[in-house]
């Protein structure tokens, strides 16, 4: 019996129980082996919503019931409205998230001035001013400039208004 538990011990002893990957790493510099996990252990800076580029979405069907039916004012592209407002507020999709905002001007035919707490929107039509034929018009190009207070970085779109005050 003896025999055996010794040629078992034996084997054991020999083979050491080692990986590949455990022989190769004791084979490494200690220096090595702290590059290695140095590069591993490194941190990715995540990335924060506020340093994300701002992005308008066109709002649902149900955003347009935060105005109520009063809603005098569109920003739009094709069928999908981007902006609206309502006397002296307005709602727009940023990021995918309803951001409602304050008249920071006048609002009317021509555009109007909007902030929030760390958004601003600025839309002005880029055609001639039609003078009250602009009623008929179903909507006039406009250039929106939405801009982060955090950094001042405006980001542009071309969409139409029309606005009947």
């Amino acid at each position: 019996m003896q025999p055996r538990w010794f040629a078992t011990s034996l084997l054991l002893a020999f083979a050491g129980g080692c990986t590949e990957e455990q022989q190769s790493a004791q084979e490494k510099s200690a220096e090595q082996l702290t590059r290695e996990i140095e590069a591993v252990a490194e941190l990715k800076p995540e990335v924060k919503e506020s340093d994300l580029p701002i992005t308008l979405v066109p709002l649902k069907r149900i955003d347009l019931g935060e105005l109520g039916a009063d809603a005098r004012c569109y920003l739009f592209r094709g069928e999908k409205i981007y902006f609206a407002s309502a006397g002296g507020h307005g709602i727009l999709r940023l990021n995918g998230r309803l951001t409602p905002v304050l008249a920071g001007g006048p609002i009317g035919p021509t555009g109007g001035f909007f902030r929030a707490r760390d958004v601003r929107v600025s839309i002005g039509r880029t055609g001639r001013y039609a003078g009250p034929a602009a009623d008929y018009v179903p909507g006039w190009l406009a250039d929106v400039a939405v801009r982060a207070h955090r950094d001042g970085m405006a980001q542009h779109a071309q969409a139409r208004w029309t606005c009947r005050i």
